[in-house]
């Protein structure tokens, strides 16, 4: 039985779900009996100890950490931790009541040297949050690559009228490219399904009868 991984990013302040899975390969580092039905894996590969349910019959592992890129050497990787974010180091204006506004200094992130308002081709820092479907390939939409950003128009990212990115879109999500601390390989990840979050969040069953619940990480709620 072929079963999936999943890595999924959490952000702070958002929740970045952007999930990404691996085939089974016969070299991973994962234990199990014949069957397929009891998994005790490692943590290798960026990706997290624990098993979630995203069907009847798949259970998926998450990463360690947000999805990144950079850009100038074309590399992406898993953050260290679940809770690193890069956001933006530039003053935001924030209007105010009766037309009045204010700057708020360095909203930023907990990724050193690294920017997502310096977007660029050659950015020699660290991005995060990147448009659907921006994994470089062509998928036939004005935005594909992972640095391009539009505010006019989300419908300009991905696959026009697409929610998932598989079968001849599926180059099209980021998991298509290596990863290089999550195998390191192309089309070894990718991102959950509608329907697999849709049986993650709310169809699963579990023995407490509790699906998710709130959590600290890092010392945020």
């Amino acid at each position: 039985m072929k079963k999936s991984r999943l890595f999924i990013c959490i952000m702070l302040g958002a929740l970045c779900f952007t999930i990404l899975s691996c085939n089974k390969h016969d070299d991973d580092d994962w234990g199990g009996n014949s069957g397929g039905n009891i998994w005790n894996p490692t943590v290798v590969d960026g990706r997290l100890p624990g098993l979630f349910s995203v069907s009847s019959d798949q259970q998926v592992q998450f990463s360690q950490g947000n999805l990144q890129y950079q850009a100038s050497t074309n590399t992406w990787r898993f953050a260290e931790h679940q809770w690193d974010y890069v956001g933006s180091q530039k003053s935001v204006y924030v209007e105010g009541d009766e037309g009045t506004g204010f700057y708020i200094e360095k909203i930023g992130g907990t990724v050193i040297n690294s920017d997502n308002s310096e977007i660029s081709p050659t950015y020699n820092g660290w991005i995060d949050l990147f448009g659907w479907g921006t994994s470089g390939w062509n998928n036939g939409n004005t935005y594909n690559r992972p640095w391009d950003s539009d505010n006019s128009d989300g419908s300009l990212y991905g696959p026009s009228g697409r929610f998932n990115l598989t079968d001849d879109y599926a180059n099209a999500e980021w998991g298509h490219n290596a990863i290089s601390n999550g195998g390191n390989r192309e089309d070894y990840c990718r991102t959950l399904t509608k329907e697999e979050w849709e049986y993650l969040l709310e169809s699963r069953t579990t023995s407490s009868g509790i699906r998710f619940a709130k959590a600290k990480v890092n010392g945020y709620c």
